[in-house]
């Protein structure tokens, strides 16, 4: 596999969209700065991998678009964004 079709690959296409629009999302509920835009988008990406890789583990068929395991990996990613919100602010 080259590098072309390692960015091409449709299942890491699909799981950076969703993952990039949950954090997105988020901002739009609950972020105020282009900082908290980033951390949310990241927390997201971070999240969605991890949910992936559970799914994965678990070897779960429960709602799947290829190889994207959505369920899982859109809980851990909303859970992982929940848990980057409930951090303290730092002092002013």
């Amino acid at each position: 596999m080259n590098m072309a079709d390692w960015w091409l690959n449709p299942p890491l296409v699909l799981s950076a969209l969703l993952a990039v629009g949950y954090g997105s999302l988020f901002h739009l509920w609950q972020g105020r700065t282009y900082r908290d835009l980033i951390v949310y988008v990241m927390a997201a990406v971070i999240g969605f991998g991890l949910g992936q890789g559970i799914g994965m583990l678990l070897n779960s068929d429960w709602f799947r678009i290829g190889q994207v395991r959505i369920i899982e990996a859109t809980l851990m990613a909303w859970f992982v964004l929940l848990i980057s919100k409930a951090k303290p602010d730092s002092p002013s």
